[in-house]
């Protein structure tokens, strides 16, 4: 997710960013408990929280610095340092959070069905009622009215709303869900799932995206500067 938004805003730390980097992550992103993704798990060491798997490899490299990047999961958290891992939290729920949006996951799901020439008005119709119920479920909380006003505002007051809606929200459960019920509707196959989500990400106009972004990106590149 991180290297598709360094490559989406043209970031600096693309230079120093190689396979090389040492990158651990928190949790996996099978949708679904599996053979392959319990192996993975075990292998990877999935679910260790961040201090204690920098501490375990800080034992055997007393000078390793490390960076962590976390979910703010809905809640309050502070920045902090400790023993050479700088921990960093996103200020709205996920990295998600602060490039999906309902117009990307229409956008994505019509240029996917482009060449169904056939069935293009009929699959833009299948995508807004999905993705229209989906928000009025889940982002105004049923509440039809709010719904229409957001949705009948001016761009930039539309997009103030939008982020103030979501911001303790999950937004990649939510782009997961419309792509289920959207392959439910046309019986179709899931056209992505959360850890295929930043596919999204080269659709994006890199002027909408905050400059948070940029700055967990510069705290990677100071990393790797050293």
């Amino acid at each position: 997710m991180l290297r598709a938004l360094a490559e989406l805003l043209d970031h600096p730390v693309l230079n120093i960013w190689d396979d090389r980097l040492n990158s651990y992550y928190v949790q996996n992103n099978y949708p679904e408990l599996s053979l392959e993704s319990e192996l993975d798990r075990v292998e990877m060491g999935y679910g260790v929280i961040p201090p204690r798997h920098f501490g375990n490899l800080r034992c055997m490299l007393p000078r390793l610095r490390g960076l962590a990047i976390l979910d703010n999961d809905g809640r309050s958290r502070i920045d902090f340092s400790d023993g050479g891992l700088k921990t960093l939290f996103w200020r709205r729920y996920e990295a998600e959070n602060y490039f999906i949006t309902p117009e990307l996951l229409r956008k994505y799901s019509m240029a996917h069905y482009s060449d169904e020439d056939l069935f293009s008005t009929v699959v833009q119709v299948d995508v807004n009622a999905v993705l229209d119920d989906l928000l009025i479920e889940i982002v105004f909380g049923g509440n039809l009215a709010d719904f229409e006003t957001w949705r009948g505002s001016p761009p930039d007051p539309a997009r103030l709303v939008w982020e103030s809606k979501t911001e303790r929200l999950k937004l990649s459960s939510l782009a997961e869900e419309f792509f289920r019920r959207l392959g439910a509707r046309l019986h179709l196959p899931m056209l992505l799932r959360k850890g295929e989500l930043h596919r999204l990400v080269k659709l994006v106009d890199p002027k909408s995206i905050p400059g948070e972004v940029s700055q967990k990106l510069d705290a990677l590149r100071e990393l790797l500067v050293g």
